[in-house]
């Protein structure tokens, strides 16, 4: 993504002496995507979702966790009145614990990056269009996304973010698209 960027600047910059020079009106701006996955409701609506099922998978895996030190207490009470091959079968029963919660943890971390990654695809899939759309309808040459964009300067009143704010939350009050 990053790359993408850069090469629109690139173009940008080698062409502005043309188009300066064609007495072309170069008409800029810049949109905060991470500002608008924060703060439209879209953004927030997918990120209280996903605490959601954080916070649900979390109680799981401390009932697990809970479990296994249970266990580990228990057999550590009895660990001189069990046999040997008793002893060493519950402490094979309490490694197998461990790895299995070991496992769900990391496969639950695995799931909800990729989902993250999922949903932020296709956010910043409809912000393109978007920003697209909106860039032809208002005549911009050119629209840099301020994190990625390289941006270490811009007036604020180039800042289309708000406007690209309320159509990415109105695109689905309207078309009923992004809903899950």
């Amino acid at each position: 993504m990053k790359g993408y960027w850069r090469w629109i600047m690139a173009v940008f910059f080698l062409t502005l002496p043309a188009l300066v020079g064609a007495q072309v009106p170069v008409k800029v701006g810049f949109v905060d995507v991470q500002r608008i996955l924060v703060q439209t409701k879209r953004g927030q609506e997918a990120r209280v979702k996903m605490q959601a099922e954080v916070s649900q998978k979390q109680k799981e895996i401390s009932a697990q966790e809970e479990e296994v030190r249970k266990m580990e207490t228990d057999l550590r009470k009895q660990a001189t009145i069990l046999s040997e091959a008793a002893r060493r079968e519950r402490e094979e029963t309490v490694q197998r614990r461990k790895r299995d919660l070991v496992r769900t943890v990391e496969d639950f971390n695995r799931e909800l990056a990729k989902r993250e990654q999922e949903l932020l695809s296709d956010f910043l899939k409809e912000i393109s269009v978007i920003v697209q759309e909106f860039g032809a309808e208002k005549g911009f040459t050119l629209i840099l996304e301020r994190q990625q964009g390289g941006i270490l300067y811009a007036n604020e009143g180039i800042d289309i973010t708000k406007e690209i704010m309320e159509r990415f939350d109105k695109r689905r009050e309207l078309t009923g698209e992004g809903k899950r």
